[in-house]
């Protein structure tokens, strides 16, 4: 095991040359962290099958499952209730919460600038 080999990137964040993990800049010294190793960054197959499945798909399967489906939820509001669109936009938000917390800085900006760029 290895410490991450960090400098500073466009953002003037501290990033991993090599496992791309991310820590503000809080001083001029960089952190120590030990590096990850290549096992422990999942695979691409690994990385989509999480994609394929987010926080709006599992709040729409939570709510399926008592009932509050979106076909009664429309019946109830008389309207196309807009789940879909909420469901797609809790995705992205997942996706981008994500990106913060495995510290893909360039997936977080992208995520948070489409969240914003729609209106509800």
């Amino acid at each position: 095991m290895h410490n991450c080999n960090f400098q500073l990137n466009d953002d003037g964040l501290w990033q991993c040359a090599e496992c791309e993990w991310v820590f503000p800049r809080k001083t001029e010294n960089p952190p120590k962290r030990a590096c990850r190793k290549e096992s422990e960054v999942p695979s691409l197959q690994q990385q989509q099958a999480q994609e394929s499945f987010g926080l709006g798909d599992a709040v729409s399967n939570a709510l399926g499952i008592v009932g509050i489906t979106e076909e009664r939820v429309s019946a109830w509001l008389g309207r196309p209730c807009g789940c879909p669109e909420r469901r797609e936009r809790l995705n992205r938000l997942g996706r981008w919460a994500a990106g913060i917390v495995s510290g893909t800085v360039e997936e977080m900006k992208q995520n948070l600038e489409s969240l914003f760029k729609e209106k509800p």
